[in-house]
C-alpha cells in the first residue's frame, strides 16, 4: 500500500501526515513474544520445594529382660540398664529349665533386717557422727564446701580441729612434766592420741568410698580420696 503524502491546503497550513499503522510479520511477532516470555520466566524465583521425608524403618521388636537391681525391662542382650546404669554381668534366661518359688518380700526384709543391724554397730554410729562433723565443719569453711569438693587441705585442717577436743596431754619442751609417768599439774594443751587419730584416718577414708570418692588423689585433676594424699599421711606421722 503506498504512503500517503501530506495534503497542503490552499491557505497555506500544513495538516497532519495520515500514516497506517505497522503491523510486525507473523514471524517476527512469535519470536517477540518468545523473548518476552523468557525474560519473565529468568526474574522468576523458583520457591523451595519441601525435603522429600526420610522413610523411617520401624523398630524391630526384641525380647525384654528386667534389671537385676531395679526391674527396669530392657533389652534381653543389654550391658547396662536404661534407667539405672547397673552393668549386666550375665544373660538373662528367658526360659529356665526349672521355675524355683522365690519370696521377694522375704528377701527385702532381709536386707533390711542386715542394713539396720549394719547401722546400730558402734563402728557405724561413730562413723555417721564424723561424718555429720565433716559435713558441719566444710559449710562453716569461709569458702564453703560439699564433701566431694573436700581437698588434702581441708581434711588436714578438719583433724588439727577434732585435735582440740582430745584428752591426751602433750606437754610442751619446758614442762616440768616431760617424761614423767605420773600426771603433773601443768597448763599444757590436751590432744588427740596418735591411735584415735589413726581411726579417724580410717573412718574418713571409708566414709569418702561410700561416697563414689575412692582411688588415689590425683593433684592436677583434684579428684580422687584426699585420705590417701601423702601430707595427711605425714601428719598423722608428726602427731
Amino acid at each position: 500500500m503506498p504512503d500517503q503524502v501530506p495534503v497542503v491546503p490552499a491557505d497555506g497550513a500544513v495538516a497532519a501526515a495520515v500514516y497506517p499503522p505497522v503491523v510486525a510479520p507473523p514471524a517476527l511477532a512469535d519470536a517477540a513474544g518468545d523473548n518476552n516470555t523468557q525474560n519473565a520466566n529468568d526474574n522468576v524465583v523458583p520457591l523451595p520445594q519441601p525435603a522429600a521425608q526420610e522413610i523411617q524403618q520401624p523398630r524391630i521388636c526384641k525380647p525384654a529382660a528386667p534389671c537385676l537391681d531395679c526391674g527396669y525391662l530392657n533389652d534381653a542382650d543389654f550391658n547396662f540398664c536404661q534407667e539405672c546404669g547397673v552393668r549386666q554381668f550375665c544373660s538373662v534366661s528367658q526360659h529356665p529349665s526349672k521355675w524355683l518359688k522365690i519370696d521377694i518380700q522375704a528377701i527385702n526384709d532381709r536386707l533390711v533386717h542386715l542394713a539396720e543391724a549394719k547401722s546400730n554397730k558402734s563402728y557405724e554410729r561413730q562413723k555417721s557422727s564424723l561424718h555429720k562433723e565433716l559435713v558441719n565443719f566444710l559449710s562453716s569453711l569461709p569458702v564453703p564446701k560439699a564433701l566431694p569438693s573436700a581437698s588434702p587441705s581441708d581434711i588436714k585442717r578438719f583433724l588439727v580441729w577434732k585435735d582440740n577436743s582430745g584428752k591426751t596431754v602433750v606437754h610442751l619442751l619446758d614442762c616440768v612434766g616431760l617424761g614423767q609417768r605420773q600426771r603433773v599439774s601443768c597448763s599444757c594443751p590436751t590432744r588427740l592420741a596418735a591411735g584415735t587419730v589413726d581411726s579417724l584416718i580410717g573412718k574418713l577414708r571409708s566414709i569418702f568410698v561410700e561416697e563414689g570418692l575412692g582411688g588415689e588423689w590425683d593433684d592436677r585433676l583434684g579428684i580422687g580420696n584426699p585420705i590417701s594424699h601423702p601430707s595427711v599421711k605425714a601428719y598423722l606421722k608428726c602427731v
